[in-house]
């Protein structure tokens, strides 16, 4: 199996050692976290680890090297991968992304480029807002978007913390992420 780099896989790998992007077995397809799925039919259905629930991409955790990594992973470019912290921040699509100290840019130019394709939509700027997991408490700030950040109607001008459970977050009118706090 080749990763969406080109690059060739070992059966277990979690990131392509190429390009250090995420890796995720779904089955017997190969998703490069990305969304672009990379198998071949030719190829049996044994050539990775299976599993048994429907595909979800790894939760990742932010990286010092400026990427994420998935959760419990080291990182090949000499960084410090942060712990999984019980927050996290579900997108649309499933794909949920744990917080840490460091700001989730939430956007369409977002650090973490699966963020910005699971956020790809013109009400949704570039660098739209920033959540973040200080230990005990969520933050949510915008980031100086066009179309704003709101939670409950209302919209957020300053940096608020979040309660603990579970927060739907508009970016602009159409798109809803949810964070989940302790």
């Amino acid at each position: 199996m080749r990763h969406a780099c080109g690059a060739e896989l070992a059966p277990d790998a979690l990131l392509c050692d190429q390009c250090g992007g995420p890796v995720v077995w779904s089955g017997d397809r190969l998703e490069t976290g990305l969304g672009a799925l990379v198998s071949s039919a030719a190829e049996p259905a044994t050539s990775g680890p299976a599993i048994a629930e429907p595909a979800t991409s790894p939760a990742l955790v932010p990286c010092t090297c400026g990427r994420a990594h998935p959760a419990g992973g080291q990182c090949m470019f000499g960084g410090a991968p942060a712990r999984a912290s019980g927050a996290s921040v579900t997108l649309p699509g499933g794909l949920q992304v744990p917080l840490s100290e460091r700001p989730l840019v939430l956007g369409r130019l977002s650090d973490d480029e699966r963020v910005g394709v699971a956020l790809d939509d013109d009400f949704v700027s570039r660098r739209h807002a920033l959540v973040r997991f200080d230990g005990t408490v969520c933050w949510i700030a915008d980031a100086g978007s066009t179309h704003g950040t709101w939670i409950d109607g209302r919209r957020v001008t300053d940096e608020e913390s979040l309660p603990p459970g579970t927060t739907t977050i508009m970016l602009g009118t159409r798109v809803a992420v949810i964070v989940s706090a302790p």
